[in-house]
């Protein structure tokens, strides 16, 4: 099979969360980040909030705090929460 060309980023969000997400399994988030997508996962720490919905930045924040809390390391979450996106967009030179 020949793929076209690709135009483009290609960007997955909450590839296998449930309720808000595309339901993704694990071999289709495989394929597509083998196509050069670029696949987001959520973590089931983050949802905190069980049955209400929080501001966005408060839910990043509680995200956050439950990824340092789990031991994931500044710098993971540095990339993570930041410098993924602005690579993404192409801000990666306006990054300090």
């Amino acid at each position: 099979m020949t793929l076209p060309p690709r135009i483009g980023k290609v960007i997955v969000t909450h590839a296998g969360e449930q309720l808000t997400g595309t339901h993704l399994d694990q071999q289709q988030c495989v394929e597509l980040a083998a196509l050069g997508a670029h696949v987001e996962l959520t973590a089931q720490l983050c949802v905190a909030h069980r049955g209400t919905l929080p501001n966005p930045a408060q839910g990043l924040r509680d995200c956050v705090d439950g990824l340092w809390a789990a031991g994931v390391s500044e710098s993971d979450l540095r990339l993570m929460a930041s410098d993924n996106g602005a690579r993404l967009l192409g801000l990666k030179d306006a990054l300090v």
